[in-house]
């Protein structure tokens, strides 16, 4: 007799919680009814206290059209639009702007990697900005936009893209789809836990007095990680060292132009500005800390109720059988827009390592490593702005720049500085290609570029990149404005 698979609580509903019913009760198929969402309403945290903007990044696109969802259904429920990158405004310098492009930056000579092409034209006394040469970044400074080109000999095919989703739309959609294939929903409080003998969970109990039993119990309450925190030796890896902020304020206005095709981040004498772009709205996100600006202040640059939170994850997010995911599991600041990618992994390691109603102990220990190496590698690329800014003389700035990065991050600064090159470990959250963006866009330059580059004469140098520089800027004008291609076509 086949043994039933686990019956599963989603404690919290939001992106997190309905990601993870939509794409568990697929597995489940015709047992998806034992799959069960206490949906507690109110604002929804479950991927951070950073308001509605949620990102999709280029990893969502296959997983999305794995599960039948149209993009275009998609788009309209949740007031998408469309986004190339992240201009980061003020991080390097109070007054310095850079691009961070979805996608290739240049394009390599006889194999030698187009940044160190660039390190040797700076060797001449050249200021290249690699970002110019990223359709991208070209596109988005246009404010055009099209999908990308499967053709790899087109210069359409240089790049990727997200989406910018309005959160509480996302939200509906997940839950349109987790119910379609068989989830159920319960919407009330969550006034507390039952434990079983052994310290697991036996049961949620819910604000009516009702009791909702199940094998394994998903924690996707937010930050606060109401279950996980419950439990017997749970244990949290804070990371404020690194990332300083612990207060979010959020704010959400209609727009009355159109969007941009990406994403702002403006830093601030005590944080930074989020600004997601959504079709119609902006979402924003006041990110500061608490030690440098205080509430009152903050509140008089952007209304809204503050929100206070913590950098970090915890060590063992599935803990007896409880698991958490989304900002439930650990959370750091959303530079790069992973909230979305990380829960989706994180659904994604539950799906292939389900366990059986009486058993889970290996599979949890493999969760817990996976998990962890995953969320590292987030925060290492969180940390890499604050730890390179070149905001001096501000104390904040000046904290975050003196602060000894992780091991791993160390390492890879290391590395770069030393000869231009990208550690790159498993798991990792970023590109090889965002991470050179990133190292160039922060001003942190390599000693020493690839001795191969000395081979080829500086002004066939100069013209590939002029060439290169012409292609992609006829490529940009000829795609439509991002407003325009939103609406498809007349």
């Amino acid at each position: 007799m086949t043994q039933p698979p686990p019956a599963i609580v989603i404690a919290g509903g939001g992106v997190a919680g309905w990601l993870a019913a939509a794409i568990l009760a697929g597995a489940y198929g015709a047992d998806a009814t034992r799959i069960c969402v206490v949906d507690e309403g109110g604002e929804d945290m479950s991927l951070g206290p950073f308001g509605r903007g949620v990102v999709a990044r280029p990893e969502w696109h296959a997983f999305a059209a794995g599960q039948g969802w149209d993009e275009p259904a998609l788009m309209h429920a949740a007031k998408g639009a469309f986004a190339l990158g992240i201009a980061f405004d003020g991080w390097r310098a109070p007054r310095h702007s850079w691009f961070m492009p979805l996608g290739e930056c240049g394009a390599a000579m006889r194999s030698i990697a187009f940044h160190h092409l660039a390190g040797r034209l700076r060797q001449e006394g050249r200021e290249i900005r690699i970002a110019d040469y990223a359709l991208a970044a070209i596109a988005a400074q246009a404010g055009r936009f099209a999908h990308p080109s499967p053709d790899p000999r087109s210069p359409l095919s240089s790049y990727d893209y997200a989406l910018h989703l309005d959160g509480v739309g996302l939200a509906g959609f997940l839950r349109d789809a987790a119910l379609s294939r068989g989830a159920r929903e319960i919407s009330s409080r969550i006034a507390g836990l039952e434990r079983r003998g052994d310290g697991g969970i036996a049961a949620l109990m819910l604000g009516d007095g009702r009791r909702v039993a199940g094998d394994l119990f998903i924690d996707c309450t937010g930050a606060p990680a109401r279950l996980v925190r419950e439990m017997a030796g749970a244990r949290f890896d804070g990371w404020q060292r690194w990332l300083p902020c612990d207060r979010a304020i959020t704010h959400h206005e209609q727009l009355a132009d159109g969007a941009a095709p990406y994403a702002s981040h403006a830093a601030h004498n005590a944080g930074w500005v989020r600004h997601v772009p959504l079709d119609g709205a902006h979402a924003l996100a006041l990110i500061y800390a608490s030690g440098a600006m205080t509430d009152q202040a903050a509140q008089a640059s952007m209304d809204g109720a503050p929100i206070a939170y913590e950098a970090g994850r915890w060590r063992e997010p599935w803990i007896a059988n409880c698991v958490a995911i989304g900002a439930a599991a650990g959370l750091g600041d959303p530079l790069q827009g992973f909230d979305l990618q990380l829960a989706l992994g994180s659904v994604l390691r539950l799906v292939r390592l389900l366990p059986h109603v009486d058993g889970g102990d290996v599979e949890a220990r493999e969760y817990n490593r996976l998990t962890a190496s995953v969320l590292d590698r987030a925060r290492d690329a969180a940390i890499l702005p604050y730890r390179t800014n070149g905001r001096t003389g501000q104390a904040f700035w000046d904290a975050a720049r003196a602060v000894d990065p992780p091991e791993t991050l160390a390492h890879k600064i290391a590395l770069w500085e030393s000869r231009g090159r990208v550690a790159l470990y498993d798991d990792e959250a970023l590109e090889e290609d965002d991470w050179v963006a990133m190292f160039e866009g922060m001003g942190v330059r390599p000693r020493r570029y690839d001795p191969l580059a000395d081979a080829i004469p500086v002004d066939r140098i100069d013209a590939h990149l002029a060439r290169l520089r012409e292609v992609l800027t006829r490529a940009a004008q000829a795609m439509p404005r991002h407003a325009d291609y939103l609406r498809g076509p007349a």
